[in-house]
Parts: structure tokens; C-alpha cells; sequence
């Protein structure tokens, strides 16, 4: 005959060690919480205040450390410069506990997030995206699409610091930033990319350049995308900035030629140039 056995009855009781499960059948107990057991100083009162506040001082630089962690991938996942601007999305170095630290899963996979498409980024276009980011000459935000809120606030923050007298613009897929440019009282222009725009400017930076008459103080960034650059010709003989292939960007080339163009057309209302002291000054 089968033996019968009592229906097990199990009691859970949260004490100072953490949940403890009973199972009142057997009389067997067990301790299911993942919390550490607190020591107990009580049976030894020689040094008993000593071991009280080394442990005191373990908690506290437990907590230091979390809230160092927290901090750092904080940093990593919305890292500003001065400007208030986005700048570094390099790999955090945190430890394991970190890493598996619940609190700071959302900041750690933020950070991850921009650090691998910028990492796939320089896979695909062979460009080192990543060093010139780490540098502070190239400004990453999140996502694969361009972010113009981060733009604005860009223009913005450089409003703040510098007299912008005009911003050039290319009308295609603009209005809305445009818009919001006015808004923020700038002054914006329209600027054609056709041949009939981009050549005078473009010939006149070239003849700078030939003359040794621009300090761009060896910014990477510039110095890639104008190496990028093919000329393109029409058959009157005007020119225009160019690419052969979409991954060799030329955006930068192409607004020092729009800006050249802005500053020839509006003059200097000053008798002095800020440029006797100082070369272009690239942000």
C-alpha cells in the first residue's frame, strides 16, 4: 500500500536575510532571495565596531560605483560637448556586474546603438568616422537619418556665440528647417546648386587655394570631402562641385563655396577682418 504523506503547506516569511520559504510539513526552510546574508556581529563584541563599519564603508562604495557606472553610460549614451551637441559614442568600458546592472540597461543600450552604426559606418565607407568622432571633428546623432532638430539647435547654440549674418541654404527638401531657422530671427538665403550658382564661387575658392589663401588649419573632415570632389563641367566652361560615388561626401566643401559666396556678395562692414588674426574657423 502506498504511503501517505501530508499535503505540504509552505509559508513565505521576508526576514533581514531575505525571503525565506517554509515548507511546514517537513519543517525544512529555505532561503529563495538572491540578497546577501547580513553578517552578524553580535557573538563577537572584540572588534564588533570595526567589522560594523567595514562593512558600512563596502556598502558605500558599492553604491559609489553603481552611481559611477549609471554616470558613465549616461555620458556615453548623450554625450554633449560645450555646444550642447552630441560628440562621442564610443564603447563603454564597464564591468560585468555593470553590464547586468537593470538600471542601466537603457543607457548602456543607447550608447551600444550609436557605437555600432557608427562602426558600420566605417565597415561600409571605409572612412574613419569613428577617430575623427573621438577627435571632436565629427558630431554623430542617433538613428540612420538625418536629425534637423539637431541642426537647429546646432545653428542655434552658434547664434549665440557668433554674428550670422546670412545662412545659405539648398532649397531642396528645406522648408520646414527653414522655416524654423526665421523663426529663430536668422536670416535665411536660398542658394542654386546649378552651374549658374556654384561656378564663380567655386572658381574663386580654387584660385584661394592656388594662392595659398585659405587657413583651414588641416581640419580631416574638410581636407576628406575636398579630396572627394569632381569637377564637373558644362560647355560654356562653368564648374561645379561633383562626386563619382555616394559614400564620398562633399557637404563640407560644398558650404565653404556657398559661404564663400555669401561673404563676397554682403561685403565686410568692418574695417578690420576677423580673419587677420585667425584662419576659417570650422565647428
Amino acid at each position: 500500500m502506498k504511503e501517505l504523506q501530508a499535503k505540504a503547506k509552505v509559508t513565505q516569511t521576508m526576514t533581514r536575510d531575505g525571503l525565506v520559504v517554509e515548507n511546514q510539513a517537513d519543517g525544512t526552510v529555505e532561503n529563495v532571495s538572491s540578497r546577501e546574508a547580513e553578517q552578524d556581529y553580535s557573538t563577537d563584541a572584540e572588534g564588533k565596531a570595526e567589522k560594523i563599519l567595514e562593512r558600512a564603508e563596502d556598502i558605500k562604495d558599492g553604491h559609489k560605483n553603481k552611481k559611477k557606472a549609471k554616470k558613465a553610460a549616461e555620458t556615453a549614451a548623450t554625450a554633449k560637448s560645450e555646444d550642447g551637441l552630441h560628440r562621442s559614442a564610443a564603447r563603454l568600458e564597464l564591468t560585468e556586474d555593470e553590464r547586468a546592472d537593470p538600471e542601466l540597461q537603457p543607457y548602456i543600450h543607447k550608447a551600444e546603438a550609436k557605437a555600432d552604426n557608427l562602426d558600420l559606418r566605417v565597415r561600409r565607407d571605409h572612412v574613419p568616422y569613428d577617430v575623427w568622432e573621438r577627435q571632436g571633428t565629427l558630431q554623430t546623432t542617433e538613428g540612420n537619418v538625418v536629425h534637423y532638430g539637431y541642426i537647429e539647435k546646432f545653428i542655434e547654440r552658434l547664434g549665440e556665440r557668433f554674428n550670422i549674418r546670412e545662412i545659405a541654404f539648398d532649397r531642396w527638401g528645406a522648408v520646414q528647417m527653414v522655416q524654423n531657422l526665421e523663426g529663430m530671427g536668422f536670416t535665411v538665403v536660398p542658394f542654386g546648386q546649378g552651374f549658374k550658382d556654384m561656378s564663380p564661387p567655386t572658381k574663386e575658392l580654387m584660385k584661394l587655394v592656388l594662392e595659398e589663401k585659405i587657413a583651414h588649419g588641416g581640419h580631416p573632415v574638410l581636407r576628406w570631402m575636398m579630396d572627394n570632389i569632381f569637377i564637373c563641367t558644362d560647355p560654356a566652361g562653368n564648374i561645379k562641385p561633383g562626386k563619382e560615388k555616394s559614400t564620398e561626401k562633399i557637404d563640407g566643401a560644398v558650404a565653404t563655396i556657398m559661404a564663400l559666396d555669401r561673404a563676397i556678395r554682403c561685403g565686410n562692414d568692418k574695417a578690420e577682418s576677423v580673419y587677420d588674426s585667425r584662419g576659417l574657423l570650422f565647428i
